[in-house]
């Protein structure tokens, strides 16, 4: 994780700033990577359903 070296050059230029900069990039990250998750759970769910219905028939 990024974050704490975010907070050690904040913390030694004094740019309480630079922190939520950090801060920010770590929760993008986060969010996309959960976004991506639930997308290739719901991919795999629509080719299982997909398989099952074309068994059917």
């Amino acid at each position: 994780m990024r974050l704490p070296l975010f907070y050690s050059i904040a913390k030694l230029d004094n740019e309480p700033g630079l922190i939520f900069f950090g801060l920010t990039v770590v929760l993008i990250v986060t969010a996309i990577a959960a976004f991506i998750y639930v997308l290739q759970y719901l991919f795999q769910q629509a080719i299982d359903n997909k398989v099952m219905n074309d068994g059917i028939v």
